[in-house]
């Protein structure tokens, strides 16, 4: 994919050239070297860089639309990195625990998860407000956010 970079050159400098480039990374070892010619084909290289990008994971912009719900609603939420588990769970204001939906292969930014507004057992669940709890889990934390929807037919 094409990254995002920036090529800043003055001619007043012509052995000077500024470069900034963002890439899109998950977390792991890289490495990074620029190479560049000018117009008679003369290359040069700048030395290797390693690095290491270890960024924490964050769970952002979690709703569930359409919110009231009528026959299904679908949960999105973004993430920084990607985690080892994303899990929903379902409430009634009480807080009896009516579905649990699991997602073992969330991504980086922007995930979605749809849920036809049933319990365990296959049966619509009423009319009425009902809690959910996103519980985003790696292997050394778990974050969860909170949020309500209304079931209104």
């Amino acid at each position: 994919p094409k990254e995002n970079y920036n090529f800043e050159f003055n001619e007043n400098q012509p052995t000077y050239a500024q470069i900034s480039f963002e890439p899109d990374l998950v977390n792991g070892d890289y490495q990074i070297q620029v190479l560049a010619a000018d117009a008679s084909e003369n290359v040069a290289a700048s030395p290797s860089y390693r690095f290491r990008l270890d960024e924490p994971v964050e769970i952002s912009d979690v709703l569930n639309a359409p919110n009231p719900v009528r026959t299904n609603t679908a949960f999105t939420y973004n993430l920084a990195q990607p985690p080892n588990q994303v899990t929903i769970k379902i409430y009634t204001v009480n807080g009896r625990l009516v579905r649990t939906l699991e997602d073992d292969s969330p991504r980086r930014h922007y995930n979605e998860t749809h849920w036809d507004v049933r319990d365990e057992n296959g049966v619509r669940l009423a009319n009425g407000a009902y809690f959910y709890k996103l519980i985003v889990e790696t292997d050394d934390r778990k974050i969860e956010k909170i949020g309500r929807l209304a079931i209104l037919r």
